[in-house]
Order: structure tokens, then C-alpha cells, then sequence
């Protein structure tokens, strides 16, 4: 088996127990076995990603002369009544970049 690509950590963020349903031997339930240890094996993630929607309100105020600014300018890289933002742009260009430079598939 090949060198591990991370190494395990002392304390993991969270711990889950799996318990085997039957005996490899004999296919009987292992519900009230007797435990007899287990074998640590940790998985590196990221958090699930949600979405998140922000809605921006562009105040207009009226001024004291009566003249009405139409609205707020929007903030750099917001464009249209609904727009990616920033970090999702981003994430979408480092998926891009990856599956580019990933391996092709053979063909057959």
C-alpha cells in the first residue's frame, strides 16, 4: 500500500462509531457482541458549501435642495439584478483550472 497523502491527527474535529451488523464468520447479528476494539481511519474534508444570498438595497435619499439621488452605486463586480459573487466566482475558476490540468481519460 502506498505512503498516506495526510497524516492522522491526534484529535480529530468529530469521531463516528460504525459497528459491523454480523459476524464475518458466522452472519449472526452482532448487536450484543461483546467489543473488541476498533481500527481508526480518518477522512480530510471540506464542509458542505451553501449557498448564500445576499440582497443589497441601494438607498436613494432625497437631499435638502429636493433633488433625489436615484440609488447607491453598487459595489465593484455587481451587475444586474442578480450576479455571482466573489468567493463563487473564484471557486468556479479553481474548478475550472483543476479540471484542466487533471489527467484525460484513455481512450478506448
Amino acid at each position: 500500500m502506498g505512503r498516506a497523502l495526510v497524516e492522522m491527527v491526534v484529535v480529530p474535529d468529530r469521531i463516528e462509531r460504525i459497528d459491523p451488523a454480523e459476524c464475518a464468520g458466522c452472519h449472526n447479528s452482532l448487536a450484543d457482541a461483546v467489543d473488541a476494539g476498533f481500527r481508526a481511519v480518518q477522512v480530510f474534508d471540506i464542509p458542505l458549501i451553501e449557498q448564500q444570498v445576499t440582497e443589497l438595497h441601494l438607498a436613494r435619499r432625497r437631499c435638502a435642495c429636493g433633488t433625489v439621488t436615484a440609488a447607491a452605486p453598487a459595489p465593484a463586480g455587481v451587475h444586474g439584478p442578480t450576479c455571482y459573487g466573489p468567493n463563487l466566482r473564484a471557486f468556479a475558476t479553481l474548478l475550472a483550472a483543476d479540471a484542466r490540468s487533471a489527467p484525460s481519460a484513455p481512450r478506448n
